[in-house]
């Protein structure tokens, strides 16, 4: 845990997490869920990368020894099993009645696939240019 800490992407994975929760708590205020059907979407993408920032963070701490093939792979994995939980998450809102609208296979693909994008955008981002 201490070198996940002291690892010099902690304070940018901070920032990822702030940027989602702002946009999430401003988002709700002003209903821009409503008003813009799609802007999960960017937040799925911000949350991917933060996951894939995340996983490149863990990689260099326990795994530096895998070849950048294996680290695109866990990249990609963290960012598309977090967006999941989300779903996940999502979905029993729904069940549950916490949410108004019904569930929608579509925007669930959509949004897994905009995790995964996140963390093929962070992963290219570190390899060739962190």
């Amino acid at each position: 845990m201490r070198k996940l800490l002291k690892h010099p992407l902690a304070p940018v994975l901070a920032f990822w997490v702030i940027l989602i929760c702002a946009f999430d708590l401003e988002a709700r205020k002003y209903d821009l869920y409503w008003i813009f059907p799609h802007i999960d979407k960017v937040l799925h993408v911000i949350g991917g990368i933060a996951l894939g920032t995340f996983a490149w963070m863990l990689a260099d701490c326990f795994w530096s020894h895998v070849s950048s093939w294996k680290r695109f792979w866990i990249v990609i994995g963290i960012a598309f099993a977090g967006g999941l939980v989300v779903e996940i998450f999502e979905f029993l809102q729904q069940v549950f009645h916490f949410v108004p609208y019904p569930f929608d296979a579509w925007d669930t693909v959509g949004d897994l696939l905009c995790d995964t994008l996140g963390g093929v955008i962070s992963f290219l981002y570190y390899y060739y240019l962190g």
